[in-house]
């Protein structure tokens, strides 16, 4: 993967733990199950995907998706607990990256879901 795209993923990553932070902080039960000191996986799904660029978008977010796996991946110790936080968006942009510009335009919302089986 080169250098630029990954410079574009970990600005994705900046704005989605800073809507994640602010969810939790709005909302403290919403994370009440995580224990403290777990890893949060983040993972995009766009509802409603549609049209010609549908595919080009679902497959940007697949392999961020996994660049965001395999980062928890080399990270994390074996004993930690780890969720999914899914970012569920509710919209379809014209292009991937557009859509983070001004992401308070955008209807989306938090999934969490237990990715790994307690150790």
């Amino acid at each position: 993967m080169n250098k630029k795209k990954i410079e574009v993923y970990e600005r994705l990553l900046s704005t989605i733990s800073t809507d994640f932070d602010r969810r939790v902080l709005d909302d403290p039960d919403f994370a009440s199950e995580m224990p403290i000191g777990a890893y949060v996986l983040f993972q995009v799904q766009y509802d409603g995907l549609s049209g010609p660029s549908a595919k080009d978008i679902r497959a940007y977010f697949e392999e961020f998706n996994a660049w965001l796996k395999d980062l928890v991946e080399r990270q994390r110790d074996p004993d930690q607990s780890v969720y999914n936080a899914i970012l569920v968006v509710h919209y379809n942009p014209s292009s991937p990256p557009q859509a983070w510009r001004h992401p308070e335009r955008f209807p989306r919302d938090f999934q969490f879901q237990r990715a790994y089986a307690e150790v």
